[in-house]
């Protein structure tokens, strides 16, 4: 057999084999479109568009390149300035020089293959806008023949460096995590920054809880130029602190972070991007901690067949919140619930009930309560013999019942005593006393009841605020019927309670009292006293008062003042000193003597002084006049020098004052009293007589107000006048001064109405009554107009009902009640609280000036509510849609309100969430009801959301509704989803690209070839595809296994299969060889034994013949090198670049030590870069068949095992590889 030629001997024949088939067919012109760059903020940048001839012909070739005539976003400058206007984004060039017009032109020279003179000048601005594209158009402008320009057109995209990325974030974490642990929050940009950029968060714990210690202090995550989605990290504190589980939630803002850098590089400040959606994610820390409750029994005795209950305390450790509850089940011994006691919950505490023996509390958003106090009440039975009952409760919410049993606490829950949980229940308990009273003293209450004539009590108890102990009473016994409590401080109240004593047992406790010890207030009778010096001499006796009463026998401090020229011993004898006070009462004895010396009138003031035991009350002082007899004359006293009474009987209808002479007759003195009005005030007595005996003696005028049933319209004035007669002539007819009496009236104008308030129902079943009468007799006819409010009527007896009536009262009948009757008045609304209220007014109206009253009352009136707010939601049986379009893409369901609502009703967020929320649609979102239309019915229509998964079967979601409303029973109201089943259109499975392939054993070019496989729907997870050769001697498969995630599912995967070289002439020269594909994954609908298959046919390379002709051996090498560059291709172009690509360049290295070089020069090919390379490189582009149409030469400067900058070293190490190239679809 003769040798082989290798890949790259024939390689380096390439440029004979075109040169050979150049006359054969026409060669082609292609343009390609330089990398997509940034335009960056100021300058223009000069990118060149490469022309490449398929392969070199013999003559010219001359082409133009036109802008903006075919399509492209950006706006072209055609006019060759050196700054590019403001309002456009670039301008054709060649060799970097701006030209006239749209075009640019240039040539390829004879035997070359590549223009690169022809580009565009892009403009650098500040402004955000969109990405903008320019499309270059490359037509031929000679007569070249045999070329052909195809394909003849590229878009080139001007990537703006001045947008806003939008931010949103997303929780990669699980749906919770248990305090202590981690979490991840994923951060994403619709597109990567241009530069370094700053993004801020802040963090925010969950409600009630405290599971991580930066809360709402600003986090700092920087995206690098061209990063999308950076990580944050969040722990959680482990503690020992029961708290809610909640979501801890991290919110991406753009209001903290203004001016912030990042290094020497740089940052954009945070204004320079925008947030996606609510920009918030959170994640759900579950507490480990249990909750505790606690038992106590802080009133441990309970008496049979009375109200004297135990109390059991419950105490949970914190409040329970919305979806939590704990059920705590009481345990007893000693007795049985429901026949020796039974139990009640004392109060309404906040979310707590007691069922049986077991209380349960129910969290809620504003939190339980955390104290229950269940009362124990002992049942009455026929012994006399006390019991003793043992209460406890589980102490864990697992294990064996009982136990507690806890709802959404994740921590569970706790329970403990403290005590021995001991309940008394006391047999043969005394009777509650009755008669119990408490009254004051100084410092000190004294307690009395009725004795309850029972030999049985063996003592007393008393118990004072705050309740907590029962104190005894010493020496009580079954005939004690009164206690005093010393030692209290004055000024405070007390709050008191007894009861009996019968042994062990005690009885009900009686009835609370209160009374506030006061020290004794001092203060004198009276503010003013009158003596006289006539009959040698006079006493005048000041009485003191005491409250409450001393307690002892008490000293009073006085002193004596004395005004004008009273003098002691000659005038009184009075002076300062203490006096002796017993009980409530005390007096002090003034003595008056005559001097008979004619002298003005004098006084004595006597001054209480403060002391140790007492204070001094108002009436701290006491003046005593003292009157000159030498002459004639007559005083009147009135109390605080006026007289005032009033019509209405009581302590007020009468005042006094006094009359004396105020020197000794000769004669008797008579003195009558007259009433100037005695309609308004009469006098006692009438006549007032003084004798030589007693007219130096004060005599008391009574003076009486009479009642009438009028209004005054204010007080009356009554003057009183006296007239002395007498045989003393200094006295007969002596003028004697009046007394002015005002007489307050008690009458005044008004509308009696006997209710304040009333209730009907809206359906007239119900109706209530009221009477109106007059508070006074009036002067003239009052009509009293009543009128109701909106929503109730009015009527009187026998009257028709209306929204008013008028009511008419006259001086006759003005004391007469009249009723009202109250009916109310149906609509369709569901009222607040199931009720309403309106407003009943009454105005009175008359000629008599007092009953003209713009309100003379109101009937607030409580109308019962008949409606019941709802929403109704029909979907006429079940609901039924398909992914694609077609007749049961879509079903509709209606909505309606139950009752008329106040105000607009809006139904919104019509949303699919529970279930699978991507699986439809509902159009419209919102629906509004108003007063008018609240009736009809509103149409929601549900579609069928396509996806490319198979789900097995069909998807279920449920859709939902919330109300908002002004209106109180429409805000908020539950309403009932919506089932939905959504019928599938995917189906699992793998797709190859290929059928079958051709391979040769021979190594070299031809060796292998490749496929695709590609997985025909979305998985639900990561699914492998084991690859299998039925003859791994024949040819080899690699990779063995492709894996597909939900994320790349339909991105296609190369295969590559080898043929495997043996000594063998096969029969026919080729060998055929099965690849099958077997796919496995958590999604059963790719657990696929047989996936499909792939048939390999390997031609042999063994023959008995060395007489083939070159061509023959030619033809298989070329062939080898096609296959090689397509082996190439798959391992290489597409793995490495990770996209789909319509024309693909490739280089080969030679062997070790055969550096060759273009045009003396290495070619290099700069990472990520697109332009075509010429002469120097190798071109591919596949066929629709997978066939290589051309290609040409091409040549290396990289030693064996090297690596280029975008390359790497051939896998089999046969010779080195450097970069492989290619232009995106």
């Amino acid at each position: 057999m003769r040798p082989r030629l290798t890949a790259r001997h024939l390689l380096l024949c390439l440029p004979l084999l075109a040169g050979l088939a150049s006359g054969a067919q026409a060669q082609t012109l292609s343009i390609s479109a330089p990398a997509d760059v940034y335009e960056e903020n100021f300058g223009k940048r000069d990118l060149r568009f490469p022309v490449t001839l398929s392969e070199a012909v013999s003559v010219p070739v001359t082409f133009s390149i036109c802008f903006g005539s075919d399509g492209g976003t950006a706006t072209i400058e055609t006019f060759p300035s050196t700054t590019i206007p403001a309002t456009k984004d670039f301008q054709p060039a060649r060799l970097g020089a701006p030209v006239n017009g749209g075009c640019a032109g240039s040539t390829i020279p004879a035997g070359d293959t590549s223009n690169t003179d022809v580009g565009i000048l892009v403009k650098g601005d500040t402004e955000s806008e969109a990405d903008e594209t320019v499309v270059a158009f490359l037509q031929l402008t000679g007569t070249q023949t045999p070329v052909l320009a195809i394909p003849n057109k590229v878009t080139y995209t001007i990537l703006d460096d001045d947008y806003k990325p939008e931010i949103s974030i997303a929780s990669m974490s699980n749906t919770s995590v248990t305090e202590g642990g981690g979490f991840l929050f994923k951060l994403t940009a619709n597109r990567a920054p241009a530069h370094n950029m700053a993004v801020y968060l802040s963090l925010a714990d969950a409600p009630d809880a405290n599971f991580v210690d930066d809360e709402d202090v600003a986090h700092v995550v920087i995206f690098h130029a061209g990063q999308t989605g950076p990580w944050r990290i969040v722990g959680t504190r482990s503690d020992k602190a029961d708290e809610p589980s909640g979501n801890v939630t991290m919110t991406v803002t753009d209001s903290l972070c203004n001016g912030y850098v990042v290094g020497t590089s740089g940052a954009v400040s945070c204004t320079d991007y925008t947030v996606s959606g609510s920009g918030v994610a959170s994640v759900k820390v579950i507490d480990n901690d249990p909750t505790t409750v606690t038992l106590t029994t802080p009133d441990a005795t309970a008496t049979e067949g009375s109200s004297d209950t135990a109390s059991l305390v419950l105490t949970l450790g914190r409040p329970l919140r919305a979806g939590e509850s704990l059920a705590v089940p009481l345990g007893f011994s000693g007795g049985a619930l429901g026949t020796d006691f039974t139990l009640s919950l004392s109060g309404s505490p906040a979310g707590v009930t007691l069922s049986g023996g077991t209380v349960t509390f129910t969290g809620s958003a504003s939190g339980s309560a955390t104290v229950a106090t269940v009362l124990l009440s002992a049942s009455q039975d026929g012994d006399i013999t006390d019991e003793t009952v043992t209460v406890s409760i589980p102490s864990s919410s697992t294990g064996t019942a009982p136990i507690l049993t806890a709802t959404g606490l994740d921590g569970g829950a706790t329970g403990s005593r403290t005590g021995n949980g001991e309940i008394i229940l006391n047999d043969a308990a005394p009777s509650k006393p009755t008669g119990f009273s408490a009254t004051a003293g100084n410092a000190e209450v004294t307690l009395a009841w009725t004795d309850p004539n029972d030999n049985t009590i063996t003592g007393w108890q008393y118990q004072e605020t705050p309740y907590h102990t029962w104190k005894p009473i010493d020496g009580s016994t079954a005939s004690t019927t009164s206690h005093t409590v010393t030692g209290l401080t004055n000024g405070t109240l007390y709050s008191f309670r007894i009861r009996a004593v019968a042994g062990t047992v005690h009885g009900a406790a009686s009835e609370e009292r209160t009374a506030t010890p006061l020290a004794p207030v001092v203060q004198f009778s009276s503010a003013s006293y009158n003596g006289s010096e006539a009959a040698g001499s006079r006493t005048v006796t000041v009485e003191l008062s005491a409250s409450p009463a001393f307690s002892a026998a008490t000293n009073v401090s006085y002193a004596v003042s004395s005004t004008g020229t009273t003098t002691y011993g000659e005038d009184s004898n009075a002076l300062g000193g203490p006096v002796s006070m017993t009980g409530g009462s005390g007096s002090i004895v003034v003595t008056i003597l005559d001097d008979r010396i004619d002298e003005e009138a004098e006084t004595i003031v006597l001054h209480l002084v403060a002391g140790s035991g007492y204070t001094v009350g108002a009436r701290g002082s006491a003046t005593i006049t003292i009157a000159d007899n030498d002459t004639a004359g007559v005083a009147i006293s009135e109390t605080n020098n006026s007289t005032s009474v009033s019509e209405a009987a009581g302590t007020d209808q009468t005042d006094t004052y006094t009359v004396v002479l105020e020197s000794e007759p000769t004669a008797e003195v008579s003195i009558t009293v007259t009433s100037g009005d005695t309609g308004a005030a009469t006098v006692s007595p009438p006549t007032l007589r003084f004798t030589p005996d007693n007219w130096a003696t004060s005599q008391m005028v009574t003076v009486t107000g009479v009642d009438d049933s009028v209004d005054q319209s204010g007080n009356r004035s009554v003057t009183i006048r006296h007239s002395a007669t007498s045989d003393d002539g200094n006295y007969d007819n002596i003028s004697i001064g009046d007394v002015t009496a005002t007489v307050v009236d008690d009458d005044g104008a008004g509308v009696s109405i006997s209710e304040t308030s009333a209730t009907v129902s809206e359906d007239g079943a119900t109706t209530d009554t009221y009477r109106v009468v007059l508070v006074t007799l009036p002067s003239a006819t009052v009509t009293v107009t009543v009128t109701a409010g909106a929503g109730v009527r009015v009527n009187q007896s026998g009257g028709t009902a209306g929204s008013s009536q008028t009511l008419t009262f006259t001086p006759g009948d003005w004391n007469m009640a009249q009723t009202v009757t109250v009916t109310g008045e149906d609509d369709a609304i569901d009222n607040p609280n199931d009720e309403r209220t309106v407003t009943i007014s009454h105005v009175a109206a008359s000629t008599d000036p007092g009953y003209t009253i713009a309100d003379a009352g109101r009937v607030t009136v409580t109308v019962t509510d008949d409606d019941t707010a709802g929403v109704t939601v029909e979907s006429g049986g079940s609901m039924m849609v398909t992914e694609v379009d077609g007749p049961d893409h879509t079903d509709t369901y209606m909505v309606m309100l139950d009752s008329q609502p106040t105000h607009d009703v809006i139904i919104t967020n019509i949303t699919v969430t529970s279930g699978d929320a991507g699986a439809a649609t509902v159009s419209p979102p919102t629906l509004t009801f108003t007063p008018d239309n609240w009736s009809t019915p509103q149409t929601v229509t549900v579609t069928g959301l396509d996806d490319e998964v198979d789900q097995s079967g069909s998807r279920s979601a449920d859709v939902i509704h919330s109300a908002t409303s002004e209106d109180g029973k429409y805000n908020g109201i539950s309403i009932a989803p919506v089932s939905v089943t959504v019928v599938d259109d995917d189906g699992a499975g793998a797709s190859m690209s290929e059928s079958s392939l051709r391979v040769s054993e021979a190594s070299g070019g031809g060796n292998s070839a490749s496929y695709t496989v590609v997985l025909d729907s979305q998985p639900t997870d990561t699914v492998s595809i084991t690859l299998t050769s039925d003859d791994t001697k024949a040819a080899t498969v690699s990779p063995p296994t492709l894996t597909f995630t939900p994320g790349d599912w339909n991105t296609a995967q190369r295969v590559t299969v080898r043929g495997e070289d043996d000594a063998i002439d096969n029969p026919n020269d080729e060998r055929t060889v099965t690849i099958s594909h077997a796919a496995n994954s958590s999604d059963p609908g790719y657990t696929i034994a047989d996936a499909g298959t792939v048939t390999v046919t390997v031609t042999d390379d063994d023959d008995d013949d060395d007489d083939d002709t070159g061509a023959v051996e030619a033809a298989s090498q070329q062939e080898s090198v096609k296959q090689e560059a397509k082996r190439l291709l798959a391992e290489m172009g597409r793995e490495a670049m990770a996209v789909s690509l319509d024309t693909i360049g490739a280089r080969l290295g030679a062997v070790s030590g055969d550096g060759l070089t273009l045009a003396g020069q290495p070619v290099w090919l700069e990472g990520g870069a697109t332009a075509a390379v010429g002469a120097g490189g190798v071109v591919w582009r596949p066929g629709a068949d997978g066939e290589l149409l051309s290609t040409s030469a091409f040549s290396l400067n990289l030693a064996a095992g090297e690596r280029g900058s975008n390359g790497g070293v051939h896998p089999e190490g046969e010779r080195p590889l450097w970069a492989v190239w290619g232009r995106g679809e």
